[in-house]
């Protein structure tokens, strides 16, 4: 049987792991639990895949999760919650904010997620104490589990995804405006490398005309 029916009684947890939140940000915890996305997944189907961006959270609802660790494998059960100190991002990560192993299904499963720029967008309505209080657990956390380096903290800011979008397109606006530029000079290259030739090719001839009239008056 499923230890949480519904993302309204996990949320509690999240608070629990995600730093300690009390019961002044229970609003917050329950704007998160309306963005939990439930997922299914069969015994053998791969939920987090070794290299992806660390940009969702887990709830092990129902059925078991295998961790793909390189020193064995490590059983996750219904209740646990996985990613949820990795949704916040810092400069000086060791493995670029990435997951380390493959996480599988080892049964029939149950699993509630949510995405970091969900998390991001419900935080951003709130006081700016509760971001800086959740991004000083996540980086003491991160820290004890060896995930960052000793370089200075510097948090990866979050963008939405229309954000992304907005800063994709004036990069590809960019670009093309280079692309024209390169192949503008291209063709000027083109243009005189193909002069040059030309006038290569008629001093050749030249020569080789001189050449003939030289036999011709011997």
């Amino acid at each position: 049987m499923c230890r949480y029916s519904s993302p309204s009684l996990a949320v509690i947890q999240i608070g629990i792991v995600v730093g300690g939140v009390g019961v002044s940000e229970r609003s917050f915890l329950n704007d998160i639990s309306e963005l939990l996305e439930p997922h299914y997944f069969c015994p053998g189907d791969v939920v987090i895949e070794k290299g992806q961006f660390c940009s969702s959270m887990f709830i092990i609802v129902c059925g078991q999760m295998v961790e793909m660790a390189d020193d064995g494998e490590v059983d996750h059960y219904e209740g646990e919650i996985l990613g949820d100190v990795n949704l916040i991002w810092f400069n000086n990560h060791l493995n670029n904010n990435r997951h380390q192993h493959n996480f599988v299904s080892s049964a029939f499963s149950q699993i509630h997620m949510l995405s970091r720029d969900d998390f991001f967008k419900v935080l951003s309505s709130y006081d700016p104490k509760l971001k800086r209080r959740l991004c000083d657990v996540a980086f003491y956390l991160q820290k004890q589990r060896g995930e960052l380096d000793d370089n200075k903290r510097s948090l990866v800011e979050n963008e939405d995804m229309e954000t992304n979008l907005k800063r994709l397109a004036i990069d590809t606006l960019e670009l093309h405006d280079k692309m024209g530029e390169v192949e503008e000079e291209f063709w000027k290259f083109q243009r005189k490398a193909k002069k040059k030739l030309f006038k290569s090719e008629m001093t050749a001839i030249d020569l080789l005309n001189s050449r003939k009239k030289m036999r011709r008056r011997f």
